[in-house]
C-alpha cells in the first residue's frame, strides 16, 4: 500500500505524457507536467484515481505471483534450474493472466488521472465505472484489455527473468550472497528492465482507454490497432513519442518492484520451511 501511494504520483504524470496531443502538446517535461498540474489543479490531481490500484494491486500480486509459480512448476518439471525461458514464460504467463483483473481497473484509473478538471475531485473510480458501462455496457469495461495482456506479458515475463539471472549470477560469484538488500537491487533492475521493454505497449494501452464514455457511443476503434497506432505516432513525432513519460516510469519502477520482488523471495523461503 504505501508503495503504491508513493508511486502514483510519477504514474499520473506518466499517463499524462502519454496521452497529450502531439501536435499541441500541453507538457514539455516530466517536471513541467509536476509542476502545471499542482499549479492548476492543485496537489490532489497526482493522486486521482488511486483508490483503484490502492484496493486492486495486492489482489493483482498475489494472482500474478501465484500464477508464475504454478506455470513454472508445470512449464519447468525436472529438479535442474529452469532456464531463464522458462522463467521468461512463466512471469509472461502470469503476466496476461494477471491482466484480466487489470484490464478494468487501470481503464478508471486512467480516466481518472487524463480528466483533470473535467470530472469533479468527488467523483471517484465507482462513478466512472458506472458511466463506462452506461455508455458500453460490459465489453466497455475491457477496453483495453489486450494492450494490457501484450504489456504484462512482456513485462512480467522479463521482470523474473532477468532478476532470478542476476540472483544466480550473484549467488554462483558472491559466497552469501543472496541477501534482501540484494533482492531487492535484482527486482529493481529487472523492473526497470521489463518496463523499457514494454513501454510502448503501456503508451499504445493508455491512449485506447482514454476516451470519453457517453450514452450510446460506439467504442473507440479508429487508429488504435497496434499497427496504426505506432505508424501514427512515429510519423508524428519520430521514435520519442513512443516513450513519453518513460523517466517517470523508471523513477517508480525501480523501488517498487525491487520491493515486490524480496516479498516474493521472502514468501518462498518462508513456504520451504514448512
Amino acid at each position: 500500500m504505501a508503495s503504491t501511494i508513493a508511486g502514483y504520483p510519477p504514474d499520473t504524470i506518466k499517463v499524462r505524457l502519454q496521452t497529450q496531443s502531439l501536435t499541441n502538446p500541453r507538457y514539455s517535461s516530466a517536471i513541467h507536467c509536476l509542476f502545471k498540474m499542482v499549479r492548476e489543479e492543485g496537489l490532489v490531481s497526482l493522486f486521482r484515481g488511486m483508490s483503484t490500484p490502492l484496493f486492486s494491486r495486492a489482489i493483482i500480486n498475489a494472482v500474478s505471483f501465484s500464477t508464475y509459480t504454478h506455470l513454472l512448476h508445470i512449464i519447468h518439471t525436472d529438479d535442474t534450474p529452469p532456464s531463464l525461458f522458462s522463467l521468461f514464460l512463466a512471469g509472461g504467463g502470469a503476466g496476461a493472466f494477471s491482466a484480466l483483473i487489470a484490464g478494468p481497473t487501470e481503464l478508471i484509473k486512467v480516466q481518472l488521472q487524463v480528466a483533470g478538471t473535467n470530472i469533479p475531485v468527488s467523483e471517484g473510480p465507482i462513478l466512472q465505472a458506472r458511466r463506462v458501462f452506461r455508455s458500453l455496457g460490459v465489453r466497455g469495461m475491457f477496453i483495453g484489455v489486450v494492450p494490457t495482456i501484450l504489456r504484462d506479458f512482456l513485462c512480467l515475463g522479463t521482470f523474473f527473468a532477468v532478476s532470478a539471472a542476476l540472483n544466480r549470477k550473484i549467488a554462483s560469484e558472491i559466497p552469501g550472497g543472496s541477501t534482501a538488500s540484494l533482492s531487492i537491487l535484482t527486482g529493481a533492475i529487472g523492473g526497470i528492465t521489463g518496463w523499457a521493454i514494454c513501454y510502448p505497449l503501456d503508451v499504445w494501452k493508455s491512449n485506447v482507454q482514454n476516451f470519453v464514455p457517453r450514452p450510446g457511443a460506439e467504442a473507440p476503434k479508429k487508429g488504435m490497432t497496434l499497427r496504426q497506432f505506432f505508424t501514427t505516432r512515429y510519423h508524428t513525432m519520430g521514435i520519442r513519442s513512443l516513450y513519453s513519460g518513460l523517466a517517470a516510469t523508471l523513477f517508480r519502477a525501480g523501488p517498487v518492484n525491487g520491493a515486490k520482488f524480496f516479498t516474493f523471495e521472502a514468501v518462498l523461503r518462508l513456504l520451504h520451511k514448512f
